[in-house]
């Protein structure tokens, strides 16, 4: 989500609601972040309480299962359509590495192309000792309707990631994953020798760690960076390592409802942001500015020039990614949407 669709969405909210109740309430949630955690924890309680209550739940409902109740209910009512993904390699770019985390994250602000699709990039990167390895850059949600259009990073998506179900984005990254290494005449038998580095803001930060937490992949998923990402839930194998930038004020990484635990090879940045959001012309400060990519990428800039060990650990492992030739292609993605 970039900071124009974040000041959309609360425009039409304050419309609805009044621009000085939502103000009061965007303030709080601003200065209270914890709030947005207590919230997403209470839902699936709230949920299973009637079936406590008469005794009609035999397991109590999970988070995932709640998001799997919701694209259930709204495959019924005919909204959500599961159909097939297409892609089409719209440029190639050479020497158009990210050099940094701040690239990256500066990179998927720009990254727009049409609102019936969603872009993805995909970056072979041939280091000076030879190897190759793949970056691929994955922006967040773009559609917000509460139903299936032409493009998959939809509302669709946010809760297939969630309930751990494969979507239609799942599907265009590995799609243009295999036709990138098509193009670098890396044959489908070594397809699981190069390293990849898995990059996304918002939605495509749970798509990215979903991707390398499955066994059955076909790639070499070894890294993955993603930020304003809801990923505290997904169990990451150990040799994956994660790099998450999260900002305090904003509510999106907090969705999930659970705390980030301590893990070896997930590494969370955190940051307070207050100082660098604007008030809006009520006085309030907007949540969903907290979340927006640019500010992530400013976010990345301090991570690059972090001197904290631990920081500079996980910055460490990115180096490789970020050095050497390279080449960039650039994909269309889009799905059959709702008849």
């Amino acid at each position: 989500m970039t900071r124009d669709d974040a000041d959309t969405w609360f425009a039409q909210l304050a419309a609805a609601l009044g621009p000085s109740l939502l103000g009061g309430g965007a303030q709080l949630l601003f200065d209270r972040p914890w709030l947005t955690d207590t919230a997403a924890a209470g839902v699936p309680a709230l949920l299973n309480s009637p079936g406590d209550l008469f005794g009609l739940q035999e397991r109590p409902l999970s988070y995932e299962a709640v998001a799997a109740l919701l694209l259930a209910v709204g495959a019924g009512a005919g909204l959500f359509h599961h159909g097939p993904v297409s892609l089409s390699r719209r440029r190639q770019v050479e020497g158009a590495a990210p050099r940094s985390v701040a690239d990256v994250f500066a990179n998927l602000a720009r990254m727009s192309g049409p609102a019936e699709s969603q872009e993805v990039r995909v970056t072979h990167v041939v280091g000076p000792e030879g190897a190759s390895r793949f970056v691929v850059e994955i922006p967040g949600t773009e559609s917000w309707k509460a139903r299936s259009t032409t493009n998959p990073a939809d509302l669709k998506t946010n809760l297939q990631e969630i309930s751990g179900q494969e979507s239609a984005m799942r599907a265009a990254v590995e799609l243009a994953l295999a036709d990138a290494m098509d193009a670098a005449r890396i044959s489908p038998g070594q397809r699981g020798v190069p390293e990849v580095l898995l990059a996304g803001h918002s939605q495509a930060g749970i798509v990215a760690v979903n991707l390398a937490s499955d066994p059955a992949a076909p790639y070499r998923y070894s890294h993955v960076l993603v930020g304003g990402s809801p990923v505290s839930r997904v169990e990451v194998p150990e040799s994956v390592h994660v790099l998450a930038l999260e900002h305090e004020q904003d509510p999106v990484p907090r969705l999930d409802g659970a705390p980030d635990l301590p893990r070896h090879h997930v590494t969370t940045v955190g940051r307070d942001v207050s100082a660098e959001v604007p008030a809006d012309l009520h006085g309030a400060q907007s949540p969903g500015r907290a979340h927006d990519v640019g500010l992530y990428s400013r976010t990345g800039a301090l991570v690059d020039a972090s001197r904290d060990p631990v920081v500079a650990q996980a910055r460490a492992r990115l180096e490789p990614f970020f050095t050497g030739t390279a080449t960039t292609w650039s994909y269309e993605a889009t799905q059959e949407p709702t008849p």
